[in-house]
């Protein structure tokens, strides 16, 4: 079972392979990986790491979430020199914070999204229809964007109603390209036209604001908090006060369904 001891120590520096939990709030970004004259999470992240004093000779995501795509738990592996979490934090932006860290990593068993859905489905009946269609048609392996990642053999989804929104969490070892946003444009699809659509290829990818990578499960890893990182994770959903509902979405992750 993975564990997480209390606290990191202050001063901490670390060598070699280092890796992170790290949270972030997609909307102002184009997505994890480098871009030319875009802003990336993963740019942000390494100009805290060199600011702070650390050599970066290899960093990656274990999943490269589009833009817009938001995450409470992505993992980052980090090979480096005089890797100083604590002091990262300090001059990353607000929207950007790590939250845990460990030096060995196991074999990563699943990945789990949750996709939120502003207002409930108008018919809820005709989404169970696409959903049970989807899977018997084998539409969860079709609808995923071509050109990148293709998708594993199995994905699990499972459905969330509350007062406002509609939660939809999607997990499975790997997700093809887009894969979890088309099925969700199929369902809200059908669930607008009253009819579960008769062609997959005919569906568009919903809005990324709404997806959240919720955690990536591992094996073998003993993590470290950094309280610091989870305090500044909370103050900045308590200030976002102009997203009121996707802030709430988040908080109910975090605290409830983790």
């Amino acid at each position: 079972m993975t564990g997480h001891k209390p606290c990191a120590p202050q001063g901490l520096k670390l060598d070699g392979k280092v890796y992170f939990r790290l949270f972030y709030d997609g909307a102002h970004y184009a997505g994890w990986s480098k871009q030319k004259d875009k802003p990336t999470v993963q740019c942000v992240l390494e100009n805290a790491l060199l600011k702070t004093g650390c050599v970066v000779k290899r960093i990656k995501a274990f999943s490269r979430t589009d833009g817009g795509v938001s995450s409470l738990s992505q993992i980052i592996a980090l090979e480096g020199l005089s890797v100083r979490p604590l002091a990262a934090n300090r001059v990353l932006p607000k929207d950007v914070a790590i939250t845990h860290y460990a030096t060995h990593l196991g074999k990563v068993s699943s990945k789990t999204y949750v996709y939120v859905k502003k207002g409930r489905w108008l018919h809820p009946e005709v989404v169970n229809e696409a959903y049970s269609k989807l899977n018997r048609e084998g539409g969860l392996n079709k609808l995923y964007k071509k050109g990148g990642a293709t998708p594993s053999e199995s994905c699990q989804i499972e459905f969330l109603s509350t007062a406002t929104n509609e939660f939809i969490f999607f997990r499975a070892r790997g997700f093809g390209y887009q894969q979890v946003r088309r099925i969700v444009g199929y369902l809200t699809l059908a669930d607008s036209t009253g009819t579960p659509p008769t062609q997959f290829s005919s569906v568009h990818s919903a809005n990324p604001r709404g997806l959240i990578l919720v955690k990536i499960s591992d094996d073998g890893a003993n993590w470290v908090m950094l309280e610091e990182g989870l305090i500044k994770v909370r103050r900045y959903l308590s200030s976002k006060i102009s997203d009121l509902e996707w802030s709430l979405s988040v908080y109910r992750c975090m605290f409830a369904l983790v």
